[in-house]
């Protein structure tokens, strides 16, 4: 809908309440980290492991790790130290809607377009 190229339109935000940081979820599976939300233009982290837009985003409990849920199927999981990615949860058979952490970020939960609920460990992301 919009007259922006893909990478410049985003699908999903997740706020980081421990350091402020704001992430982007765009429409060619690209993630930026922004510094602040009074910063937004300040791009402090860059990725591109998605292979299709993001759909969902949120950051554990603790504010130390990022779980990204795309529609290629996969959350990927990423320190927020330096943004690096600590690992992918990849069982899902469709792609993910919804992506959740426990309240002790003990495991992440998805749900994909296909209506399965999944439970991943939230350290080992099998």
């Amino acid at each position: 809908m919009s007259t922006m190229p893909d990478s410049k339109c985003s699908r999903a935000l997740a706020f980081n309440k421990f350091n402020g940081n704001i992430a982007v979820g765009h429409n060619d599976g690209t993630l930026t980290i922004r510094a602040s939300v009074n910063d937004l233009d300040n791009v402090i982290a860059q990725t591109n492991h998605s292979r299709e837009w993001i759909e969902d985003m949120e950051y554990s409990p603790d504010g130390s790790k990022l779980a990204v849920g795309s529609h290629d199927n996969n959350v990927y999981v990423y320190s927020t130290d330096n943004y690096t990615l600590l690992g992918k949860c990849a069982k899902n058979n469709s792609f993910i809607t919804s992506v959740d952490w426990a309240a002790d970020g003990s495991y992440i939960r998805t749900v994909s377009g296909s209506y399965e609920l999944l439970f991943f460990n939230g350290n080992t992301y099998a």
